[in-house]
């Protein structure tokens, strides 16, 4: 397991807590002339996908919504576990995450914001985010989110 995929498991994990959990993905998928944004989504999560739209948005605020959600603190009876969510092996997973969606995005040519009306992999309650950040060779898909 390389290292973004063991931060991505650890914050599965430790954000494991009173009536939630986590999902978070990101997929790589070959870049192809003429592709369009429903074709890399369902060649990343599956042919059950069913986009419901997509907007371009900056890397900018892309950033921030991922930060947002992966230290989302929940409420009372909900959220992770805050000896887990304040612990150095969580945050360290979350920077690692972050760091990666900063290169991606650095590198990008634009990035668009999609929803599912159908197959999302994971049922979002709490937050939810997906994302298509296009490079020139590859697209990544960025998704996740929480549920209880």
């Amino acid at each position: 397991m390389n290292e973004i995929e063991q931060a991505i498991a650890d914050i599965c994990h430790l954000s494991y807590g009173l009536n939630y959990e986590v999902f978070l993905a990101i997929h790589e998928v070959p870049r192809a002339l003429g592709s369009r944004v429903t074709e890399y989504i369902r060649e990343a999560i599956g042919i059950e996908a069913v986009v419901g739209g997509h907007v371009y948005i900056s890397g900018e605020d892309l950033l921030i919504e991922v930060e947002k959600c992966l230290t989302y603190e929940g409420h009372r009876g909900t959220g992770p576990l805050p000896e887990n969510r304040n612990s150095p092996r969580f945050n360290h997973a979350v920077q690692i995450v972050l760091s990666h969606a900063r290169e991606l995005v650095a590198s990008s040519e634009y990035c668009e914001e999609f929803w599912l009306d159908e197959g999302h992999p994971a049922d979002p309650v709490f937050w939810d985010f997906a994302y298509l950040v296009v490079g020139r060779e590859n697209v990544h898909v960025l998704i996740g989110s929480s549920s209880d």
